[in-house]
């Protein structure tokens, strides 16, 4: 533990600490503050230009249950054709496959933005990974 001025604003125990400020602080925990109080100001963000955090849970929800329904039919499709022909035809018929289209073309052109593809790949993929597996240790 050290006493450091802050080099811009940290969050530590739910304070907000302004830059210049002065506190003792270990370096590994003036990181932590730091890193928090920028993710307050994202996640302020959000709240305040997007939703709260029920709505995008809402949405988290039926982003979820409309991904299985449609998985569920896709595999059912699948195991159900009798041939690579049958498969590509029952597919093209599938409500899914006009709505992943859309999706993909807005993709493309810019036009949906996907905040794994902001964050990066990398790091979508370590948060995952991260929060699943001290999720499953507490089951343990």
């Amino acid at each position: 533990m050290e006493k450091v001025t802050l080099t811009q604003p940290a969050t530590i125990a739910g304070e907000t600490f302004q830059a210049g400020r002065e506190i003792i602080i270990s370096e590994k925990n003036l990181e932590k503050a730091y890193g928090e109080h920028q993710r307050n100001k994202v996640r302020a963000k959000i709240r305040e230009e997007v939703a709260d955090e029920m709505s995008i849970l809402g949405t988290v929800s039926d982003a979820t249950s409309l991904l299985l329904l449609s998985f569920s039919k896709l595999l059912l499709t699948i195991a159900e054709a009798q041939s690579l022909e049958e498969l590509r035809q029952n597919v093209m018929n599938l409500e899914a496959h006009a709505f992943c289209q859309s999706f993909l073309e807005g993709i493309d052109k810019g036009e949906i933005l996907l905040s794994s593809q902001t964050k990066g790949m990398d790091v979508v993929y370590k948060e995952i990974t991260d929060r699943l597996t001290k999720t499953a240790k507490i089951f343990v």
